[in-house]
């Protein structure tokens, strides 16, 4: 398994994971990916990370 800082989120191809848990009926991809393309939320306040964990 590996853990990484994600410091740039679009430049991940998470599309297969976003059309999965919408499939699911999970929308906070949905949500987390509208806010950061329109600067809402980009974790880049003190103290502030966002995590990718591959397998």
């Amino acid at each position: 398994m590996k853990i990484i800082t994600l410091t740039y989120l679009m430049e991940h191809d998470i599309k297969e994971l976003l059309i999965e848990s919408q499939e699911e009926g999970f929308f906070f991809l949905t949500k987390l990916i509208a806010e950061y393309k329109n600067g809402q939320n980009v974790f880049n306040r003190t103290g502030e990370r966002l995590w990718g964990v591959y397998g």
